[in-house]
This record gives structure tokens, C-alpha cells and sequence, in this order.
């Protein structure tokens, strides 16, 4: 995931400067050779700022995109004596963002006090929870403070409201999804500090495991449509597949062939279905255990832990659902 600059609140003052820098640069090339430190020391500030809402822990990658950004917007503060011309801006701030980290580790924020102490030659004698792993590339919400107004007591509340109502045969989903969207920090502190079992999370968060909670969470996390993502990662590889499909001979090119002679067009979801039918033939596993179709009232896959559900409805094309038993 790149991190891209939508251009930083500078102050006024240091706008005027690089304005007028940048007006130089275009008259006779000229860069700024030296930068003042109050000025470097704000544009530094405010770009840790900003890739902080991004990620707290950028990679190697992230850190040279928003270099090379700052300089694309900024030609006065291409480095001269640098091939790419920010390898200085890139080491600057990675630096900026480890003081930042520290900043917002000192004050309580979860998401990186998490891992203060964690390693390096100054734990010695230190308390470190080396099971305890910090955010990766894709986690926006890794680990989030409560919402303003809220501790731990009142959304302790609404998580034993939550537990309650899904014990009903038909839980209110008005009251589940924003009770659900409120006790995230608290549900994400107990994942990461105290790593429970499935079975405990499951007595605490019974709505978590449902189909449409698994993909809210999922976006909570990453800020990414789970099915979506899903869909479009297919979508890439679908064509390549049923190329493989028609190219492949012997017991499983037969079957395969069957298998393409169903599908009566080229609707993504049909080949979606014929791909995804497809694999355990090519992969030499058993079809029946893989894939299962369903009409209608059908309940006939209520066995399967976790799966790609297709129902059938007459005169319609199918669907596909992803769905999770709590079973």
C-alpha cells in the first residue's frame, strides 16, 4: 500500500519559502542547498503526522513514495548530491516517524505503546511481551483507543447487551452492527494483549461470527471489503484459470471439459463459478468435499465449517455468499 501526499498543512511562513524556492527552481534550476532547521523540522513534523494516519509502522517502500512525493511537489528540494535526489528526505523521515511513534507512545496511544519495549539492547531486565506483534502493512485500526466518552466499564455494557440479544432466535441487527462498530478498541485489546482462545472469544463475541460481522471486522481492521477483495483477486486470476482448464488432457481434462461446457456465458459470476468448481479437479482433490451447490430452502450445507456458498434461484443467475459457521 503506497502512501501518497496530499500536500501537508505547512504554516504559511514555510509555504512562502518553498513557493518562492520553487519559483527559483523553475527560473535556473536551483535547489536549497541548505534548509533552515525550523523549517525542515516542521515539514518533518507534519509529514509524520500525516503518514501516522496511514500506518505507525510504514515500510521501506511507503517511506521512499512519500519521499519521492515531497520532492515531485517540491522540486526546490531535490538533493543534489543523492542519485534519486531524497534519499536524505527518506532517511529523515523514517527517523521523524520513530520520534513520532515515541510521542504517541508516551501520551497512551495503544496502537504503538503496545510494542514499547518490545525489543532492542534497552529491554534488559525490562518487562517485554515478545508475543505481542506490531501492526503490519494492511492494519489501519491494528489496535485503536476507546471512542471519546467511553472506558472500558461502558463498553463492557454494550458488549454484555450484544452477548444477551444474540442469545434471541432472531437477534435485532440495528442494535448488533453500531454496538458492534462501538466495542471494536475493546474487542481488538482483548485479541492482541490477552490472545484468547476461539472457544472464550466465542462465548464474549457471538456476533463476531457471523457472515456479515466477519466482513465488517475485516474492514474495521484493514478498511478493506473482505468479499470484494476476494471477488476482485479472482477476477485477475479467472481467465488464466479456464485457459488451464481447456489446455489440460487425460481423466481431469474430461472433466474439465464437462465443466465448461456448462457455462452458458461469459457473465463473470458463471465463470467465477466454473474457476472456482475447477480447482479441486486440477489441484487433485475431492470435488464433493470442496464445493457444494444449494437451492433454495436447501440447508443441506449447515455441515461445512467455512466455504463458497452458491444458491440457485430458477431464472436467476446464481450468487455467490462466503460464508463461516459458528458451529
Amino acid at each position: 500500500m503506497a502512501i501518497h501526499i496530499r500536500h501537508p498543512n505547512f504554516s504559511v511562513d514555510v509555504n512562502y519559502r518553498l513557493r518562492q524556492a520553487d519559483l527559483k527552481h523553475l527560473q535556473d534550476g536551483s535547489v536549497l542547498k541548505k534548509i533552515p532547521k525550523d523549517m525542515k523540522h516542521e515539514m518533518l513534523e507534519k509529514i509524520a503526522e500525516q503518514m501516522y494516519s496511514y500506518t505507525a509502522y510504514p515500510t521501506n517502500q511507503q517511506y521512499e513514495s512519500v519521499a519521492k512525493s515531497l520532492i515531485s511537489k517540491h522540486p526546490c528540494l531535490r538533493e543534489s548530491g543523492s542519485a534519486s535526489g531524497y534519499l536524505g528526505w527518506k532517511n529523515s523521515i523514517t527517523c521523524k516517524m520513530a520520534n513520532y511513534r515515541r510521542k504517541r507512545s508516551r501520551s497512551g496511544c495503544l496502537d504503538v505503546s503496545v510494542n514499547a519495549g518490545k525489543r532492542g539492547r534497552h529491554n534488559q531486565g525490562g518487562s517485554v511481551n515478545k508475543q505481542i506483534k506490531k501492526a503490519k502493512k494492511g492494519e489501519l485500526n491494528f489496535l485503536p483507543n476507546f471512542p471519546e466518552g467511553f472506558n472500558e466499564t461502558s463498553l463492557e455494557q454494550a458488549r454484555t447487551e450484544m452477548e444477551d440479544e444474540m442469545k434471541k432466535k432472531t437477534p435485532n441487527g440495528r442494535l448488533i452492527k453500531p454496538n458492534m462498530d462501538l466495542t471494536f478498541a475493546l474487542r481488538r485489546i482483548e485479541v492482541v494483549e490477552k490472545t484468547p482462545p476461539i472457544s472464550l472469544l466465542l462465548k464474549r463475541w457471538p456476533a463476531l461470527f457471523s457472515n456479515e460481522q466477519i466482513c465488517l471486522e475485516f474492514k474495521r481492521i484493514v478498511g478493506k471489503d473482505l468479499q470484494q477483495e476476494f471477488y476482485s483477486a479472482l477476477d485477475t486470476h479467472t481467465t488464466r484459470l479456464l485457459e488451464i482448464f481447456r489446455a489440460k488432457r487425460g481423466n481431469v481434462g474430461e472433466q474439465l471439459t464437462q465443466l465448461l461446457q456448462q457455462m452458458q456465458s461469459m457473465d463473470p459470476t458463471e465463470k467465477r463459478t466454473v474457476a472456482l468448481r475447477g480447482l479441486p479437479y486440477l489441484l487433485g482433490d475431492n470435488p464433493t468435499e470442496f464445493f457444494k451447490s444449494s437451492f433454495d430452502g436447501d440447508e443441506s450445507f449447515g455441515q461445512i465449517d467455512v466455504g463458497i456458498l452458491l444458491v440457485n434461484a430458477e431464472g436467476v443467475s446464481p450468487q455467490h455468499q462466503i460464508f463461516i459457521q459458528q458451529a
